[in-house]
């Protein structure tokens, strides 16, 4: 499995924009108000459209807009990328392109030889683009019709990085993306391999910040014995784990509304 990291201006431009989070740099602000100002009906498509998978494919999905606000996006990004602004953020992102690319090829063998040992499974031998936008925006999703990774973070903790790709790149590899298996993928990545990664830490939290997400830790504590059971095994498969889970907590749901109904 190769890693294909890059910059896609056009994607690294919508994403700093539309992002509602600590903003890059203090600048982007007044910067990002004057062009809302200016190019209104481009600001009110991004609301409305996909903008991520838009950005991507920006050549391909630009004409499903109507002429005027299509217009009116095509005008807007060649005021940006022409900017200070925008060369502050490329420049700062190419900055975290070369460290992100230390630390992938550092922890590479180690990280896919640990997550082939915990998941059971074949990693497929492809070439997966890996969409890189400034650390300081949240930036985390998988684009499995593209084959693609969208990526961008502060590095919380020591190998950060190289597990949250891994953690990208299962949702590539297994069958879909349902709370039960993103839980699963958490036990995997978030939590085992880190720790083995980090040679030690305890699951769910590190230094006293909470792991993964929130909504779905209720689901982790609870398959968590079984999870142990699990990573004890020789055969183990995150696929067939799944499915055992999954009529696990169906029968525990039924039981409990059972005791319910017969009170």
């Amino acid at each position: 499995m190769l890693l294909k990291f890059t910059i896609h201006d056009e994607f690294l431009l919508l994403h700093a924009l539309v992002s509602s989070q600590p903003l890059p740099f203090p600048a982007w602000k007044l910067f990002k108000e004057g062009l809302q100002k200016k190019y209104q009906l481009a600001f009110h498509s991004f609301i409305d459209k996909d903008f991520l998978v838009f950005a991507v494919l920006w050549h391909g999905r630009l004409n499903e807009f109507d002429k005027k606000p299509r217009l009116s996006i095509q005008k807007l990004i060649k005021e940006a990328l022409v900017s200070t602004e925008f060369k502050r953020l490329k420049q700062e992102t190419i900055k975290y392109e070369r460290f992100v690319k230390n630390q992938w090829r550092r922890n590479e063998d180690r990280a896919l030889s640990e997550l082939q040992s915990i998941t059971g499974l074949d990693l497929p031998k492809r070439r997966i683009t890996v969409y890189l936008t400034h650390p300081k925006l949240k930036n985390g999703v998988s684009l499995r019709h593209l084959n693609a990774i969208c990526w961008g973070h502060r590095e919380n903790w020591k190998n950060y990085t190289t597990v949250y790709l891994c953690h990208e790149l299962l949702h590539l590899t297994t069958a879909n993306r349902e709370d039960l298996m993103h839980a699963i993928i958490e036990l995997v990545c978030d939590n085992e391999l880190r720790i083995r990664l980090n040679n030690g830490g305890t699951y769910f939290k590190i230094d006293g910040e909470s792991i993964g997400h929130p909504e779905l830790l209720r689901t982790e504590k609870k398959i968590l014995p079984f999870w142990k059971k699990y990573l004890k095994r020789k055969d183990g498969n995150i696929s067939h784990f799944e499915k055992t889970m999954e009529k696990f907590i169906v029968k525990k749901k039924a039981r409990v509304c059972k005791r319910a109904f017969n009170r």
